[in-house]
């Protein structure tokens, strides 16, 4: 095994902690900027909030689910998260936007890691007090926390199309030896004002599955990896996903690993062949085991292009299994405005160490540690030792 687990007794009890089929993970925090959900931001957190609970909770009786979602450093001077997720959620009891039981509702949970806390573990892990952003950071606490089966890192502005939260309903079967990216398309989320949100839901969708066809299209030089998916229709029957059916799938899955498989050993510093890397931070899920046998995220000191090694590290040991429309992921368009204030995360070119020239290098080695990683003990990602606020 790689670096994280190590003896078969470690990946029994794991399966003995695992309460949920499926765990979302998202972060954020209500700041002006630098990854923050100011203005139209917080409606764009609201509405993946409201997508993962309204939709998980018509699907209940078929997976159970938790959302975690870590509030990394929140600002005094803005409200937080947890008071903007219990008014949220009051407003659509009003406008009675749940239309279901809301005693299927998922589990909702709120990490709180203000700045002294994540002043102390960051000094805890030999790592220097920064401010700001850390997003991969902010997901490696909620996953490290996480307790399902399959664990599933989003963005917090992503939202899923139907036929993907129904693809999720099969988390308890899907195999292990696989992660799972999604297709991620841009679009601009209408709602009518005191409406229910499930209401601008289903009318965006209505018409978004076409677009995502169209978009399938634009991405022809991939077309291998996403026309196995396509042509395998693995969004609308996934049956050659769930565990059981290594028998009946052995062949196909031959095929794909001799053709399609990810080869992260090449000779020159470009990505390596059918590694999906675009947009692939908006959607990857791997098992619980998964994620601690690879450490979690690498944790140098930035936000942008870390999701990349995440993919590169899953693909050391797992398979990549890309899902295409109709199963897809909505990101949630960025105004110019919120793009430019994204950047100031890692405008800091002395602590960014994964760049554009040697980001497919680094891929060869994916567990080789980073400068900022240098006295940061193994198994240590997610701040295991750190008793961090919980609210549910």
């Amino acid at each position: 095994l790689k670096p994280g687990l190590k003896k078969r007794e470690d990946v029994q009890r794991m399966a003995k902690d695992e309460r949920y089929d499926l765990t979302v993970v998202l972060c954020g925090c209500n700041d002006e900027h630098a990854g923050g959900f100011t203005g139209d931001f917080v409606s764009r957190l609201r509405r993946t909030i409201l997508s993962l609970l309204l939709n998980f909770c018509h699907h209940k009786k078929d997976v159970n689910v938790e959302v975690v979602l870590v509030e990394w450093r929140p600002p005094n001077r803005t409200k937080g998260l947890v008071s903007l997720a219990h008014s949220w959620l009051g407003h659509e009891l009003v406008v009675d936007g749940f239309r279901c039981d809301l005693k299927n509702l998922p589990l909702f949970r709120i990490i709180t890691i203000p700045d002294a806390d994540a002043d102390r573990a960051l000094r805890n892990i030999g790592q220097p007090a920064k401010g700001g952003m850390l997003e991969w950071h902010c997901k490696n606490v909620g996953v490290r926390r996480a307790q399902g089966r399959m664990v599933l890192t989003i963005n917090a502005d992503d939202v899923f199309s139907p036929k993907l939260f129904e693809f999720l309903v099969n988390a308890k079967r899907l195999r292990v030896d696989t992660y799972y990216l999604a297709q991620t398309m841009g679009m601009w989320f209408k709602e009518k004002p005191n409406k229910p949100f499930i209401d601008g839901y289903v009318s965006l969708f209505q018409t978004a599955e076409d677009l995502a066809a169209q978009e399938m299209e634009k991405l022809r030089p991939n077309w291998d990896v996403l026309g196995w998916s396509r042509d395998h229709h693995i969004c609308e029957d996934p049956r050659i996903l769930w565990s059981g059916n290594k028998d009946l799938t052995a062949k196909m899955w031959y095929f794909y690993d001799r053709s399609l498989g990810v080869k992260l050993n090449g000779s020159e510093n470009v990505a390596p062949p059918h590694l999906w890397e675009t947009h692939c931070g908006d959607f990857i899920m791997a098992s619980r085991e998964a994620w601690h046998r690879i450490n979690g995220a690498p944790m140098p000191l930035q936000s942008i292009a870390i999701d990349v090694m995440v993919a590169c590290r899953l693909a050391r040991t797992l398979r990549q299994v890309i899902l295409v429309a109709p199963c897809f992921n909505v990101h949630q368009n960025h105004p110019p405005s919120m793009r430019i204030a994204r950047g100031r995360v890692d405008a800091d070119a002395s602590t960014k160490e994964i760049r554009g020239d040697n980001i497919w290098e680094r891929c060869k080695s994916p567990f080789r540690k980073f400068l900022a990683e240098k006295y940061v003990p193994r198994r240590q990602f997610g701040f295991p030792r750190e008793m961090f606020q919980e609210h549910k």
